[in-house]
């Protein structure tokens, strides 16, 4: 309440309506995804809307203040501005762009990994084999690589024939769990990723 009163008296209510309007445009779109967890980030590009419309208000009145002494420094500090901005908004979709393509390969040499499973690891001379999985990554940098585990992923591979599975962050609470089960498998995620099987 009392920011609204400092603020609703410096400015124009014209102005204080366009800032009440992309406050809310930021804010309401978000409400719905909240519950959502982990995975709300993802949608923050509805919100986005809002700020995308505040951030041009904001251009528009330093426009405005510049354009009354020089018409030509208020359109070059724009659009250096606008230049900045998008130069900024482009690294960091390449960035994200690049780790989504890392998660993507870790992902990928996973079900690779795993696929041939059955004839290198020996799980077909196994009878309900139980895999123990130490350190799965759950995301790299901006990018989710197994958010809830690996279940989901073996699930598709191992449907007909399912595998009883394990997460730890440990090696050596998955050693001491698995030495009462002779039917048991532990592999291990380096920190690029990379899979590895254990031996007991």
């Amino acid at each position: 309440i009392y920011f609204y009163k400092r603020v609703s008296k410096g400015i124009s209510k014209q102005d204080f309506g366009i800032i009440l309007i992309c406050i809310m445009l930021f804010i309401i779109p978000l409400l719905p995804f909240l519950p959502l967890g982990n995975i709300a980030p993802r949608y923050s590009y509805l919100a986005s809307f809002g700020a995308v419309l505040f951030v041009i208000f904001i251009l528009q009145k330093i426009y405005l203040i510049i354009f009354r002494n020089n018409k030509y420094l208020a359109l070059a500090l724009v659009l250096l501005i606008t230049g900045i901005f998008i130069s900024t908004q482009l690294r960091q979709l390449q960035k994200e762009n690049d780790d989504w393509k890392y998660a993507g390969a870790i992902t990928s040499n996973f079900m690779e990994y795993m696929n041939y499973g059955y004839l290198d690891l020996g799980f077909g001379t196994i009878k309900k084999p139980v895999l123990y999985f130490v350190n799965v990554p759950v995301r790299y940098k901006t990018a989710w690589v197994f958010p809830v585990g690996v279940n989901d992923a073996l699930w598709f591979q191992y449907r007909e024939a399912p595998l009883i599975t394990q997460m730890y962050t440990s090696v050596e609470k998955a050693r001491v769990d698995s030495m009462s089960n002779k039917n048991a498998r532990i592999f291990v995620f380096g920190k690029d990723g990379n899979l590895r099987i254990l031996k007991k």
